[in-house]
C-alpha cells in the first residue's frame, strides 16, 4: 500500500494487509492497528503434509514466519491467497508469489534446517535435549514448529 503522512509530498510502500489502519490521535501523532495479519499466509496447496480446514480457512492462522519473510528474496502480500484482494490489479500475481515463497520454504529451507542441524555438535545430556533446540532451530531458518513431522 502507498502511504503518507499530512505534509509528505511523495508517498512510501507500507507492506502491510488491508486490516491494518492508521488513525491520527488527538495527541499529534499517528497510530497504526490491526497487526493480526502482518505476515502472509503460507499457501495450503503447497503443504498437504498439514490437516486442512473447511473453506480453506488456513490462511487466518497458518502464517510464514517473521525469520522468513525478511529474508526471502521478494516482498509478500499478507493479504495473497484472501477475498480481500479478489478482483484487485495485481491479485493473480500475489496469489503466484504465495505459492513460490511457500514452495521454497518446503524445498530449500528444510535442507538448510536438516543441513544445519547435522553439524551441530550434540552433548551427552539427553535431559538436555542433547544440546538441541529444535524449535528455537527451526525458527532461526523461518520454519514453524507445525512442520516438524514433515522432517522424518
Amino acid at each position: 500500500h502507498l502511504v503518507k503522512g499530512e505534509n509528505d509530498i511523495n508517498s512510501c510502500h507500507l507492506y502491510s494487509s488491508a486490516d491494518t489502519r492508521g488513525y491520527k490521535h488527538r495527541d499529534g501523532n499517528f497510530y497504526l492497528i490491526n497487526f493480526w495479519r502482518t505476515f502472509p499466509p503460507e499457501n495450503p496447496s503447497v503443504t498437504p503434509h498439514l490437516c486442512g480446514s473447511h473453506r480453506g480457512m488456513t490462511i487466518f492462522w497458518r502464517m510464514l514466519r517473521p525469520e522468513f519473510v525478511t529474508n526471502y528474496q521478494y516482498p509478500l502480500n499478507p493479504d495473497a491467497n484472501t477475498l480481500i484482494t479478489v478482483g484487485a490489479v495485481g491479485c493473480e500475481e500475489e496469489a503466484n508469489k504465495n505459492m513460490l515463497a511457500t514452495k521454497y520454504l518446503m524445498a530449500n529451507c528444510f535442507k538448510d534446517f536438516c543441513r544445519r542441524l547435522s553439524m551441530v555438535p550434540l552433548s551427552d545430556n539427553e535431559l538436555d535435549g542433547f544440546g538441541l533446540d529444535i524449535s528455537s532451530e527451526m525458527h532461526r531458518c523461518g520454519i514453524n514448529v507445525r512442520h516438524m513431522g514433515f522432517i522424518r
